[in-house]
């Protein structure tokens, strides 16, 4: 008699789940060092304070972080994520080969996330130009980690090793029909009226926006480069470092190729095209073969002879 599939109870599973070791490379967790003053040239660890409302969009990281800080935050919340859903397919019965699945799935995600780590201490970094350029300098210790999720990516940028920018990128494909002013119009809704909105053109006459909140902490940005990327973001920034940016970055970075935009600088999905139409169908765009070249007339036969 061939034998049916283990299956789990929901505590055992939840047991079993929570369970997962931690790979080699993870991180395990420590008490941060006291908090140290810092200067206009540094950038120090800070206390805990009460969550920043704003900064409850990336899921409540904390400005001056380390970037073990921000893996282990990430780990959290993303057993946090499979435990549900592990609860909420039990009653299917799933069987230990598909809770082994599961843990396989986190375990490689949470490899990716420490595998994105870069460093941009000078050499080509394959973000300095295209999505990310303009979010960071080269030689002045800074880094960056990247989260992948379904909808959007998160970039987690560093300066002298502590946390100071989170950039989310979203994916056009993941918001069929979604314009700008409802995109702000829902950040509105929570949290109150901007205290700024810009409007400029870029170098193709484009229009582009950004839209600003701000609390004593942080300064939220929405962007719109949909006439360029067809992607809306949000930034947030740690206000007391970005003040400090000229003193911190020693090395100047290289000019950029396009003035028009230094209102703000927009990442894009990476795998998004340039539509000007924010609606649409990206998709279609990328994939849609080009038109071939139209073949040249063949040259008539001989006429046979008689």
């Amino acid at each position: 008699m061939r034998k049916r599939p283990s299956t789990c109870t929901l505590a055992l599973c939840l047991a079993a789940f929570a369970a997962i070791p931690a790979r080699a490379d993870t991180p395990k967790p420590s008490n941060p060092p006291a908090p140290k003053q810092a200067s206009a040239t540094t950038v120090a660890p800070r206390a805990a304070g009460p969550a920043d409302p704003l900064l409850a969009l990336v899921g409540g990281a904390q400005w001056g972080w380390s970037r073990q800080q921000v893996y282990e935050h990430l780990r959290a919340r993303m057993e946090a994520a499979y435990q549900k859903k592990l609860s909420e397919t039990l009653a299917a019965r799933p069987s230990a080969l598909d809770i082994d699945a599961m843990k396989r799935e986190m375990a490689d995600r949470l490899q990716a996330i420490r595998a994105s780590y870069i460093a941009f201490d000078g050499k080509p970094s394959g973000y300095d130009s295209g999505q990310l350029a303009g979010q960071f300098t080269q030689n002045n210790d800074e880094s960056m980690l990247r989260d992948r999720r379904a909808r959007y990516d998160d970039y987690y940028f560093f300066i002298q090793g502590r946390l100071w920018k989170v950039y989310r990128a979203f994916r056009v494909a993941a918001f069929p029909g979604v314009t700008f002013d409802a995109f702000v119009s829902g950040l509105t809704r929570r949290f109150g009226e901007p205290v700024a909105r810009e409007e400029h053109k870029d170098q193709d006459g484009a229009a582009e926006a950004v839209v600003r909140w701000r609390n004593a902490t942080t300064e939220m940005r929405a962007n719109d480069e949909s006439a360029t990327y067809g992607a809306f973001a949000l930034v947030f920034v740690d206000r007391a470092t970005e003040a400090k940016l000229p003193a911190l970055r020693k090395h100047a970075p290289a000019p950029k190729t396009n003035p028009a935009r230094d209102v703000v600088d927009v990442v894009a999905p990476r795998d998004a095209a340039p539509p000007r139409d924010p609606n649409a169908d990206v998709v279609d765009r990328l994939t849609k073969p080009r038109a071939a070249p139209p073949a040249k007339p063949r040259a008539a036969p001989p006429a046979k002879r008689p």
